[in-house]
């Protein structure tokens, strides 16, 4: 319920580009042959979590001129002092999800793409190169005699969850810069009703721009977690996506 409520505003880039991912990845470690399966995940992993990457980029920049722009506007010198701090706040957010964006983007490339045959020489090295920026190796190993026969077994993983709330990060900078422009705006625009001053003009504006907000949140977040139906993420027995 703590992760549901603290990724909410990202809940699902979250679920679908990080969490799920790493947990199929971890599960299918152990299976006997499990490369191919394997390596088909950590490709499609790498492709959603580049374009989400690449979109994080695009978000911050923008939001880091939104609120530029804002901060131009009269009414922000005579606005409560919580609005001001809210926006810098976001701006430093959104820097950081800029700079830990082209960080993971870097960390990517250095990792290098997958191949696309699991029967290639690269492909179990590669693999190797991946699971530990992903996972954990499991405290108990299986024995010899236990063991699969197979060469190019990958052994026991679990979910490291330093490399998930890592591999997130930048979504979740994004996500709360957003929030905190936000709630600075409805405190700018709700600056008359919390000093409690004569109503009129302003006050107006205040009540219809808190109607839409609720409306606009609610909507958000029934569509975040309950507008759309379940979606089975591949499970990795097809080919590589490139």
């Amino acid at each position: 319920l703590l992760v549901g409520l603290i990724t909410l505003p990202y809940y699902r880039f979250f679920n679908f580009n990080t969490l799920r991912p790493i947990e199929d990845i971890a599960r299918h470690t152990s299976e006997q042959n499990s490369l191919p399966i394997v390596l088909a995940l950590l490709d499609r992993w790498r492709t959603r979590k580049r374009n989400e990457l690449d979109f994080i980029t695009i978000a911050c920049v923008a939001i880091t001129a939104i609120i530029t722009a804002s901060f131009s506007w009269n009414i922000v010198a005579d606005g409560h002092w919580i609005a001001s701090a809210l926006w810098f706040a976001s701006l430093t957010l959104s820097i950081c999800g800029i700079l830990l964006s082209a960080q993971q983007v870097q960390v990517l490339i250095l990792l290098d793409a997958l191949p696309e045959d699991p029967k290639s020489p690269q492909a179990f090295k590669a693999v190797q190169r991946y699971l530990p920026q992903l996972l954990l190796p499991a405290l108990s190993q299986p024995f010899d005699s236990e063991r699969p026969r197979d060469e190019q077994f990958l052994g026991n993983w679990t979910v490291r969850w330093k490399m998930v709330f890592t591999w997130q990060c930048p979504m979740m900078f994004t996500a709360y810069s957003f929030l905190c422009y936000l709630i600075g705006l409805t405190v700018l625009v709700a600056t008359p009703l919390l000093r409690r001053e004569t109503w009129g003009p302003q006050s107006n504006i205040a009540v219809i721009y808190l109607g839409s907000f609720v409306l606009a949140w609610g909507v958000f977040i029934y569509c975040s977690l309950w507008g759309y139906q379940p979606i089975d993420l591949d499970d990795g027995h097809g080919e590589g996506s490139g």
